[in-house]
């Protein structure tokens, strides 16, 4: 039985993934052989009383090069600082600006390592973020602070895991939540990226008001755009809008955390796909080197697809799906017609993006497909090009070296000139229909 483990070795080559990133060139795999592997046992002595053994199972002792303390030490993570106590001071000392080699002298000394010029750089620049994130904390909960307390109604809501600034950061003005109670049928849901600097995604909700023009209903960043973030920030939109209940419809793209945070939040409402996002799903997919599909038949793939999409009965979906799999069908045995044994993936010669259509496709073409949708009060919306144009009119303000709160301001300012934009629409409106009726009037006077 083992109590201590001691390894020296990496033995493993990191897999780099191509991102266009040059990899560190100053590290390389030794290619060693030496491994150990431990298992851990744990045994009942009696009911709720546990003991564990460590057990040494294969292993490999014998190294392909020299092992020493300068090679220990070369290791990064054995140079590493982790003591707190030299990590508070440092923060005092970059307080205080002091100069770069007193702080290396000092972190050398105090911690009783080899560090180097780059390994304090580091620390310094791990302290810096943190402070950064820390101030950026207080600054964002300040500005909804403000922002709650300048108008009833009003409403922000923060929620972290306690280990960063936050996952998700929702708020409505009084007007989103009024243009919401009084258009709730369709919600129109996207996010996008790019807009701050901590990289936390814009994820939106808008709605259609009385004059066919498409308004915001909430605000949210979310650092991931996991189910739990976005349930936060649906369950947030549900708690200060009660009219959530009379929502019918919801427009997505083909997001399937989206889809389904959506689907169980909201039982009731039908929830549609996007058509941009469709054909632009199409166009990307269809170039896939898992379908070998020549330019030709991508072309054909795309006039089937808009076909179907725009399909006006179920005759008509099914017939442009089946036109569609015969010509891929036919095209994929023809590849394959030069080979002694044809191999398929069913032994019947089924084209592979046949299947793909059949498994992601086919079960919800509800979703997609005009004759399936006809019936649901949509408004005329069958694409979140609204959201994207607002996005548009966004972007020129901020980007990925905009600061999370000045993000926000941007947004609420924009959010700001909106609302005023409607306030001016209506009261046109009232007006011409209040000058209308006396119009009206008056001439009903004349010829009595």
């Amino acid at each position: 039985m083992y109590t201590e483990l001691l390894f020296v070795s990496k033995l493993f080559k990191p897999i780099f993934v191509d991102k266009g990133v040059r990899p560190i060139q100053h590290l390389r795999s030794t290619g060693c052989a030496a491994e150990v592997v431990a298992t851990q046992k744990v045994t009942e002595l009696q009911e709720g009383v546990f003991t564990s053994e460590i057990h040494v199972t294969p292993q490999h002792i014998t190294h392909t090069h020299p092992v020493n303390a300068r090679i220990w030490a070369a290791y990064a993570e054995n140079r590493k600082t982790n003591n707190p106590e030299v990590i508070g001071m440092v923060c005092q000392f970059l307080d205080a600006g002091t100069a770069f080699r007193q702080l290396f002298k000092f972190v050398t000394y105090s911690s009783g390592k080899p560090v180097t010029f780059k390994d304090v750089r580091n620390l310094i620049q791990s302290i810096q973020s943190d402070l950064r994130k820390e101030s950026m904390k207080i600054r964002v909960q300040n500005l909804l602070d403000e922002f709650v307390a300048d108008e009833p109604g009003n409403v922000a809501r923060i929620c972290g895991n306690g280990a960063s600034l936050a996952t998700c950061v929702a708020f409505q003005t009084a007007g989103m939540r009024k243009l919401f109670s009084l258009f709730p049928e369709v919600v129109l849901v996207d996010s996008t990226h790019k807009t701050n600097d901590l990289w936390y995604k814009l994820f939106s909700f808008m709605v259609t008001d009385a004059f066919g023009k498409d308004q915001f209903a909430q605000r949210s960043f979310v650092d991931q755009e996991t189910d739990a973030n976005m349930s936060l920030a649906v369950e947030t939109f549900q708690e200060n809008n009660p009219e959530w209940t009379q929502v019918e419809v919801i427009m997505v793209d083909k997001d399937l955390t989206e889809i389904g945070v959506l689907e169980k939040i909201f039982p009731k409402a039908r929830v549609l796909l996007c058509r941009f996002h469709v054909f632009k799903w199409f166009r990307q997919i269809k170039t896939d080197a898992r379908f070998d599909l020549s330019r030709d038949v991508q072309n054909e793939l795309l006039l089937r697809v808009r076909q179907m999409v725009y399909a006006k009965s179920a005759s008509r979906y099914e017939e442009t799906r089946n036109d569609l799999f015969q010509l891929l069908n036919d095209e994929y045995k023809k590849k394959c017609s030069h080979l002694v044994s044809m191999e398929t993936t069913d032994g019947n010669g089924t084209d592979p993006f046949v299947e793909y259509f059949q498994a992601n496709w086919e079960s919800c073409t509800a979703r997609w497909v005009e004759y399936t949708r006809s019936d649901n009060p949509h408004l005329g919306n069958h694409t979140n090009n609204c959201i994207e144009s607002g996005w548009s009119k966004m972007k020129p303000d901020i980007n990925v070296n905009t600061p999370l709160d000045q993000c926000i301001e941007v947004v609420l300012t924009l959010q700001m000139f909106k609302e005023k934009d409607f306030e001016r629409q209506t009261n046109e409106f009232v007006n011409n229909f209040e000058l209308m009726v006396l119009y009206h009037a008056i001439g009903e006077t004349i010829h009595a």
